[in-house]
């Protein structure tokens, strides 16, 4: 199955199927952080507090990125 060959195809497909919930970018930003694309990694993060500015994961995903 081709949507799970990846951590970040995984991920990438559960955020565009439920797009308002946070936790399904804030795992994308993790993936992406883990596969080494820092870039993708933060716009994830941003978008999983923007969908809900409450996570507080996403929160703290996005400064450990930013220190690193």
């Amino acid at each position: 199955n081709g949507i799970y060959e990846s951590e970040v195809a995984l991920w990438r497909a559960t955020a565009r199927a439920s797009p308002h919930k946070a936790r399904p970018w804030n795992n994308l930003g993790h993936a992406y952080q883990s596969a080494g694309d820092m870039e993708r990694a933060e716009a994830a993060y941003r978008m999983a507090l923007y969908v809900d500015p409450q996570y507080w994961r996403a929160a703290v995903n996005l400064r450990i990125l930013r220190e690193r």
